[in-house]
Protein backbone atom coordinates (compact mmCIF):
# COMPACT_ATOMS: atom_id res chain seq x y z
CA UNK A 1 0.00 0.00 0.00
CA UNK A 2 1.66 3.54 -0.81
CA UNK A 3 2.50 5.75 2.10
CA UNK A 4 0.90 8.59 3.23
CA UNK A 5 3.45 11.98 2.12
CA UNK A 6 3.24 14.47 4.36
CA UNK A 7 4.48 17.59 4.08
CA UNK A 8 6.21 18.78 7.62
CA UNK A 9 6.71 23.03 8.17
CA UNK A 10 8.61 24.08 11.20
CA UNK A 11 7.67 26.82 14.06
CA UNK A 12 9.21 30.55 14.24
CA UNK A 13 12.75 30.67 13.87
CA UNK A 14 13.38 26.69 13.78
CA UNK A 15 13.85 24.83 10.46
CA UNK A 16 13.18 21.68 8.89
CA UNK A 17 15.87 19.62 10.43
CA UNK A 18 14.85 20.82 14.12
CA UNK A 19 11.57 20.26 13.36
CA UNK A 20 12.55 16.40 12.90
CA UNK A 21 14.47 16.44 15.92
CA UNK A 22 11.36 17.78 17.72
CA UNK A 23 9.47 15.09 16.41
CA UNK A 24 12.20 12.04 16.23
CA UNK A 25 13.98 12.60 19.33
CA UNK A 26 11.94 14.93 21.75
CA UNK A 27 9.05 13.38 21.20
CA UNK A 28 7.87 9.97 20.36
CA UNK A 29 5.32 11.63 17.93
CA UNK A 30 7.43 11.12 14.72
CA UNK A 31 8.43 7.43 15.22
CA UNK A 32 4.40 6.90 16.32
CA UNK A 33 3.44 8.06 12.33
CA UNK A 34 6.46 6.49 10.55
CA UNK A 35 5.42 3.07 12.43
CA UNK A 36 4.29 0.38 9.94
CA UNK A 37 5.33 2.55 7.19
CA UNK A 38 1.81 4.61 7.43
CA UNK A 39 3.57 7.51 6.32
CA UNK A 40 6.47 9.88 4.78
CA UNK A 41 7.50 12.71 6.41
CA UNK A 42 9.19 15.42 4.48
CA UNK A 43 10.42 19.16 5.64
CA UNK A 44 10.90 22.25 4.01
CA UNK A 45 12.48 25.00 5.67
CA UNK A 46 10.60 28.83 5.97
CA UNK A 47 11.21 31.42 3.24
CA UNK A 48 12.96 33.93 5.47
CA UNK A 49 16.66 32.87 6.72
CA UNK A 50 17.18 34.68 9.89
CA UNK A 51 19.60 37.23 9.70
CA UNK A 52 22.17 38.07 13.07
CA UNK A 53 19.48 40.26 14.36
CA UNK A 54 16.78 38.15 13.96
CA UNK A 55 18.56 35.81 16.01
CA UNK A 56 19.83 38.12 18.61
CA UNK A 57 16.18 38.00 19.76
CA UNK A 58 15.67 33.97 20.14
CA UNK A 59 15.50 32.68 23.34
CA UNK A 60 19.12 31.73 24.34
CA UNK A 61 17.79 28.57 25.13
CA UNK A 62 16.74 27.34 21.85
CA UNK A 63 20.45 28.52 20.14
CA UNK A 64 21.86 26.60 22.78
CA UNK A 65 20.02 23.36 22.11
CA UNK A 66 19.80 23.54 18.22
CA UNK A 67 23.69 24.94 17.95
CA UNK A 68 25.08 25.12 14.24
CA UNK A 69 21.44 25.13 13.08
CA UNK A 70 19.87 27.46 10.67
CA UNK A 71 16.99 29.30 11.68
CA UNK A 72 13.78 30.34 9.32
CA UNK A 73 10.67 31.92 9.34
CA UNK A 74 7.62 31.51 7.23
CA UNK A 75 6.52 34.74 8.53
CA UNK A 76 6.91 37.79 10.83
CA UNK A 77 4.29 39.61 12.16
CA UNK A 78 3.84 43.49 12.88
CA UNK A 79 0.85 45.88 14.33
CA UNK A 80 -2.03 46.15 12.39
CA UNK A 81 -1.93 49.17 9.89
CA UNK A 82 -5.38 49.44 10.83
CA UNK A 83 -4.96 49.48 14.31
CA UNK A 84 -7.09 46.92 15.05
CA UNK A 85 -5.32 44.80 18.08
CA UNK A 86 -6.84 41.67 16.73
CA UNK A 87 -4.97 41.37 13.51
CA UNK A 88 -1.18 41.74 12.55
CA UNK A 89 0.57 42.47 9.39
CA UNK A 90 2.51 39.35 8.36
CA UNK A 91 6.11 39.55 6.35
CA UNK A 92 7.11 36.99 3.83
CA UNK A 93 3.95 35.54 3.91
CA UNK A 94 3.10 35.58 0.51
CA UNK A 95 6.09 34.27 -0.67
CA UNK A 96 6.07 31.65 2.06
CA UNK A 97 2.91 30.66 -0.17
CA UNK A 98 4.77 30.77 -3.50
CA UNK A 99 7.35 28.45 -1.97
CA UNK A 100 5.35 25.82 -0.50
CA UNK A 101 3.21 26.15 -3.90
CA UNK A 102 7.02 25.64 -6.33
CA UNK A 103 7.73 22.59 -3.97
CA UNK A 104 4.21 20.89 -3.96
CA UNK A 105 3.97 21.67 -7.98
CA UNK A 106 8.12 20.40 -7.99
CA UNK A 107 8.10 17.11 -5.73
CA UNK A 108 4.10 16.33 -4.85
CA UNK A 109 1.98 15.70 -4.96
CA UNK A 110 1.52 15.48 -1.06
CA UNK A 111 -1.41 13.70 1.22
CA UNK A 112 -1.18 16.12 3.53
CA UNK A 113 0.44 19.26 6.12
CA UNK A 114 1.54 19.12 9.22
CA UNK A 115 2.48 22.01 10.92
CA UNK A 116 3.86 23.15 14.48
CA UNK A 117 3.33 26.54 15.73
CA UNK A 118 3.89 28.92 12.69
CA UNK A 119 4.10 26.31 10.62
CA UNK A 120 0.28 24.57 11.37
CA UNK A 121 -0.91 28.59 11.03
CA UNK A 122 0.64 28.32 7.68
CA UNK A 123 -0.39 24.90 6.92
CA UNK A 124 -4.13 25.93 8.19
CA UNK A 125 -3.76 29.36 5.60
CA UNK A 126 -3.00 26.85 2.75
CA UNK A 127 -6.42 25.38 3.31
CA UNK A 128 -8.57 28.48 3.48
CA UNK A 129 -6.71 29.45 0.27
CA UNK A 130 -7.88 26.43 -1.07
CA UNK A 131 -11.41 26.60 -0.42
CA UNK A 132 -11.69 29.66 -2.01
CA UNK A 133 -9.77 29.15 -5.18
CA UNK A 134 -7.14 30.58 -4.45
CA UNK A 135 -4.53 28.08 -4.23
CA UNK A 136 -2.13 27.15 -6.98
CA UNK A 137 -1.28 23.87 -6.44
CA UNK A 138 -3.53 20.85 -5.23
CA UNK A 139 -5.16 20.98 -1.97
CA UNK A 140 -3.73 19.61 1.37
CA UNK A 141 -6.25 16.44 2.30
CA UNK A 142 -5.71 16.32 5.58
CA UNK A 143 -4.09 18.39 8.16
CA UNK A 144 -1.90 17.94 11.33
CA UNK A 145 -2.06 21.31 13.30
CA UNK A 146 0.24 21.20 16.62
CA UNK A 147 -0.18 24.26 18.95
CA UNK A 148 -1.06 26.80 16.57
CA UNK A 149 -3.48 29.61 16.18
CA UNK A 150 -5.33 30.98 13.31
CA UNK A 151 -4.18 33.66 10.73
CA UNK A 152 -4.25 36.75 12.02
CA UNK A 153 -3.08 38.53 8.89
CA UNK A 154 -5.71 41.62 8.53
CA UNK A 155 -5.54 40.86 4.61
CA UNK A 156 -6.42 37.03 5.40
CA UNK A 157 -9.33 38.62 7.65
CA UNK A 158 -12.22 37.72 4.42
CA UNK A 159 -10.51 33.53 4.64
CA UNK A 160 -10.86 33.70 8.26
CA UNK A 161 -14.79 34.81 7.94
CA UNK A 162 -15.86 32.49 5.31
CA UNK A 163 -14.16 29.67 7.53
CA UNK A 164 -16.37 30.46 10.11
CA UNK A 165 -19.64 31.15 8.09
CA UNK A 166 -19.07 27.10 5.80
CA UNK A 167 -16.19 25.94 7.96
CA UNK A 168 -13.79 23.59 6.12
CA UNK A 169 -14.82 20.04 5.35
CA UNK A 170 -10.86 18.90 5.19
CA UNK A 171 -10.15 16.39 7.86
CA UNK A 172 -7.92 17.74 10.41
CA UNK A 173 -5.90 16.42 13.44
CA UNK A 174 -5.87 19.34 16.06
CA UNK A 175 -3.15 19.02 18.94
CA UNK A 176 -2.25 21.79 21.84
CA UNK A 177 -0.88 21.50 25.26
CA UNK A 178 -3.21 23.09 28.10
CA UNK A 179 -0.14 25.08 29.72
CA UNK A 180 1.27 26.32 26.08
CA UNK A 181 3.19 30.24 27.01
CA UNK A 182 3.59 30.86 23.58
CA UNK A 183 0.48 29.96 21.51
CA UNK A 184 -2.70 30.19 24.41
CA UNK A 185 -4.98 27.35 24.63
CA UNK A 186 -7.94 29.27 23.15
CA UNK A 187 -6.07 30.64 20.28
CA UNK A 188 -6.08 27.24 19.07
CA UNK A 189 -9.41 26.40 20.06
CA UNK A 190 -10.60 29.41 18.05
CA UNK A 191 -9.07 28.33 15.17
CA UNK A 192 -11.41 25.27 15.65
CA UNK A 193 -14.49 27.08 14.73
CA UNK A 194 -12.97 27.45 11.12
CA UNK A 195 -13.23 23.37 10.78
CA UNK A 196 -16.05 20.72 10.28
CA UNK A 197 -15.21 17.85 12.11
CA UNK A 198 -11.84 18.29 13.32
CA UNK A 199 -10.00 15.76 15.15
CA UNK A 200 -8.82 17.16 18.74
CA UNK A 201 -6.33 16.10 21.03
CA UNK A 202 -6.14 18.55 24.31
CA UNK A 203 -2.71 17.71 26.20
CA UNK A 204 -4.37 19.20 29.46
CA UNK A 205 -1.46 17.71 31.35
CA UNK A 206 1.61 19.72 29.15
CA UNK A 207 3.45 22.20 29.79
CA UNK A 208 5.22 24.89 27.70
CA UNK A 209 4.90 25.44 23.81
CA UNK A 210 6.60 21.91 22.26
CA UNK A 211 5.54 18.85 20.38
CA UNK A 212 4.92 16.37 23.68
CA UNK A 213 5.57 12.55 23.73
CA UNK A 214 2.11 11.09 22.80
CA UNK A 215 1.09 7.59 25.71
CA UNK A 216 0.29 4.30 23.18
CA UNK A 217 -3.95 5.51 23.79
CA UNK A 218 -3.06 9.09 22.12
CA UNK A 219 -0.54 7.62 19.14
CA UNK A 220 -3.56 4.98 18.09
CA UNK A 221 -5.79 7.83 18.22
CA UNK A 222 -3.64 9.63 15.90
CA UNK A 223 -2.85 6.70 13.64
CA UNK A 224 -6.68 5.73 13.72
CA UNK A 225 -7.13 9.58 11.59
CA UNK A 226 -4.26 8.69 9.39
CA UNK A 227 -5.44 5.08 8.80
CA UNK A 228 -9.12 6.85 7.78
CA UNK A 229 -7.50 8.19 5.20
CA UNK A 230 -6.84 6.43 1.59
CA UNK A 231 -3.37 7.57 0.31
CA UNK A 232 -2.62 9.07 -3.49
CA UNK A 233 -2.52 6.16 -5.88
CA UNK A 234 0.14 7.98 -8.31
CA UNK A 235 -0.08 7.74 -12.01
CA UNK A 236 3.25 5.27 -13.35
CA UNK A 237 5.67 8.70 -13.96
CA UNK A 238 4.76 10.27 -10.36
CA UNK A 239 5.47 6.59 -8.96
CA UNK A 240 8.78 6.08 -10.98
CA UNK A 241 9.82 9.72 -9.58
CA UNK A 242 8.74 9.26 -5.96
CA UNK A 243 10.65 5.91 -6.60
CA UNK A 244 13.87 7.17 -6.74
CA UNK A 245 13.58 9.90 -4.46
CA UNK A 246 13.03 7.16 -1.92
CA UNK A 247 15.52 5.09 -3.61
CA UNK A 248 17.92 8.33 -3.19
CA UNK A 249 16.72 9.05 0.70
CA UNK A 250 16.89 5.93 2.11
CA UNK A 251 20.63 6.05 0.54
CA UNK A 252 21.44 9.36 2.65
CA UNK A 253 19.82 8.61 5.95
CA UNK A 254 21.91 10.32 8.83
CA UNK A 255 19.76 8.20 11.80
CA UNK A 256 18.44 4.75 11.39
CA UNK A 257 14.68 4.78 10.73
CA UNK A 258 13.92 8.30 10.29
CA UNK A 259 12.92 10.20 7.53
CA UNK A 260 15.35 13.28 6.24
CA UNK A 261 14.83 16.68 5.03
CA UNK A 262 15.38 16.79 1.14
CA UNK A 263 15.31 19.35 -2.02
CA UNK A 264 17.50 19.99 -4.71
CA UNK A 265 19.82 22.20 -2.64
CA UNK A 266 21.18 19.73 -1.28
CA UNK A 267 21.15 16.38 -2.77
CA UNK A 268 24.86 16.91 -4.61
CA UNK A 269 26.37 17.61 -1.06
CA UNK A 270 24.84 14.12 0.49
CA UNK A 271 25.59 12.39 -2.82
CA UNK A 272 29.31 13.47 -1.97
CA UNK A 273 28.62 12.70 1.52
CA UNK A 274 27.96 8.59 0.33
CA UNK A 275 31.32 9.01 -1.43
CA UNK A 276 33.06 10.08 1.91
CA UNK A 277 33.13 13.65 0.76
CA UNK A 278 33.20 16.17 3.98
CA UNK A 279 30.28 17.50 4.75
CA UNK A 280 30.12 18.84 8.20
CA UNK A 281 28.54 22.22 7.35
CA UNK A 282 26.05 21.20 4.69
CA UNK A 283 22.62 21.77 6.24
CA UNK A 284 20.44 18.75 6.40
CA UNK A 285 17.61 21.01 4.73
Amino acid sequence: MPKLRILALHSFRMSGSILRKQLMHFSNLGQTMLDDDLVELEYLDGVHQCTAEDEAKMEAGLKVIFAGERFYEWLNADPDPGGDANLRWYKYIDQSVAKIVAHVQQNGPYDGFLGFSQGGTVAHLLSLLAANGKLACPAPRFLILLSCRQTRHAAHKPLVEAARAAPLAVPVFVMWNGWDDHVFPEETTELLTTLKAPTTMPMEHVRGHKIPPVTPDEGRRLRAFLEAIPALRHDLPTSLRLGVMRCLRSCCLVDEGEEQPMNGNNLGARRGAAAGAGTSNVPLV
